[in-house]
């Protein structure tokens, strides 16, 4: 009886970052290179500290506009959220918003960004941000939110 204390304490007392599948960079790199966004390819991961991004261009035309997903530590999201709370904060138009269970912020920057998408990924325990163009509909954003594959990991 005592061991099985034991081991139930010991599970108990683990990390949540254990417990919520973390995402390092080899699985990062793995899910990406499956990924194809709106015809763009994946083409690397660049490290920015505790974020990663993916880069997505279009081979033919490298030189063109690209995609990015990054992810981040999950209180990063925390961020995009204060956006939804304080107009001042916003960049321009903000909408938090609940998709497949998750929080979600969308953010229409309004320069050549465009528009970026931020997810409280907690299957993942990371924020995981998504930039769309600048002139892209909700639907489509919430479609390519759903080819990522992010709401099954």
């Amino acid at each position: 009886m005592k061991l099985i204390k034991l081991i139930a304490l010991i599970v108990l007392s683990m990390p949540a970052t254990l417990m919520a599948g973390e995402m390092d960079e080899v699985k990062f790199k793995a899910w990406m290179s499956d990924l194809s966004i709106d015809g763009l390819k994946f083409y690397q991961i660049e490290k920015d500290g505790e974020t990663m991004n993916a880069m997505f261009i279009n081979p033919a035309k490298p030189d063109t506009g690209g995609r990015m997903i990054s992810i981040s530590p999950i209180k990063a999201f925390d961020d995009y959220q204060k956006m939804v709370e304080n107009p001042k904060m916003r960049m321009g138009p903000t909408e938090g918003f609940i998709f497949n269970g998750f929080r979600t912020v969308l953010i229409d920057t309004q320069s050549e960004i465009g528009k970026m998408v931020a997810v409280e990924a907690k299957n993942i325990n990371k924020t995981v941000v998504v930039s769309f163009p600048s002139k892209a509909s909700k639907a489509l954003i919430e479609e390519t939110l759903v080819k990522t594959g992010l709401y099954q990991k």
